[in-house]
């Protein structure tokens, strides 16, 4: 199943290839009436949403959970950002352990459990994680929650990166993304925008090569591009505000 998954993976590349996925191959792997998922970049007070989508769920009951511009009011979310997951809450079982309001409305839409699951990358402050919540799944399913987190959420990371980079993509054809940089990184892009290696980098800037390499592989995470190649092109198409310093 994990092989066949991440070869179906290879098929997402936008929005609309995205939800085919998830209601083929991944409602294979695991049937669900519902899934709400996203990424995240943490910061000092916690995560962040980038980017948000959802297959199979009321457009009333997002509405109802949603805070802010793409994040989502949800104690499930809230466990697996501390956790790591998997967590599964069946409202019938559990019904103290959430906000009653929140269950409410839950209820109100005919779920019954949810299994939260979630994957990342990087360390410290450059963590990107990917978090899901596949609404109304077999009760049979919270004994296999840690093999199915192993195998599915690789695959959905790496189907929502493809989501995020397309999206980027097409916001630099309609109009330049401002992207805010810490001085060393603006002064590192600069330089790699003139074809320097992370050595001549290094050296102009009194650092390792290692540390830029690090650097930039950090940028590269935040911004959803897969090589230096992408990064660039980002950069070329985009509206650099540096950020002030700590």
């Amino acid at each position: 199943m994990k092989r066949a998954l991440g070869n179906s993976v290879q098929a997402v590349h936008d929005v609309e290839s995205f939800d085919a996925w998830v209601s083929g191959p991944l409602a294979v792997a695991l049937p669900h009436r519902g899934l709400l998922c996203g990424q995240y970049i943490a910061h000092s007070g916690g995560y962040t949403a980038i980017q948000r989508h959802s297959v199979g769920l009321p457009m009333d009951y997002l509405a109802s959970i949603s805070c802010g511009d793409l994040n989502v009011r949800s104690p499930i979310l809230s466990r697996l950002m501390r956790s790591g997951g998997p967590e599964f809450f069946d409202a019938q079982r559990d019904p103290d352990a959430v906000d009653p309001a929140w269950l409410a409305e839950f209820r109100r839409c005919g779920w019954v459990n949810i299994l939260g699951m979630a994957c990342s990358e990087g360390v410290g402050d450059e963590v990107l994680l990917t978090a899901a919540g596949f609404y109304n799944v077999a009760p049979e399913v919270e004994h296999l929650a840690a093999l199915l987190q192993e195998t599915v959420m690789p695959q959905l990371h790496a189907a929502l990166k493809a989501v995020r980079r397309a999206t980027l993509r097409m916001d630099a054809c309609e109009t330049s993304p401002v992207i805010r940089l810490a001085p060393v990184e603006d002064a590192i892009v600069a330089l790699l925008r003139q074809g320097k290696s992370n050595k001549e980098i290094g050296k102009q800037l009194g650092k390792s090569a290692e540390t830029v390499k690090h650097r930039l592989a950090s940028l590269a995470r935040r911004l959803n591009v897969k090589n230096r190649t992408e990064l660039v092109h980002l950069m070329s198409r985009s509206q650099i505000v540096r950020r002030p310093p700590p």
